[in-house]
């Protein structure tokens, strides 16, 4: 599964790199949103693989 999320967060920030400009602000914002919380889900999905005790 990381490697599902390592290609959804290249996917959507090449994305945002290549047509930044043609995308409305609320789009923009909504990409960067989406990428962030991949990362954050990420994070959170090597810390259970090593085992440590995940915050909600």
């Amino acid at each position: 599964m990381t490697q599902q999320l390592n290609g959804c967060i290249t996917f959507w920030e090449v994305k945002l790199a290549q047509d930044r400009y043609l995308m409305a602000p609320a789009t923009q914002a909504l990409i960067e949103n989406t990428v962030r919380y991949l990362k954050e889900l990420e994070k959170l999905q090597e810390e259970v693989k090593q085992g440590k005790e995940v915050k909600q």
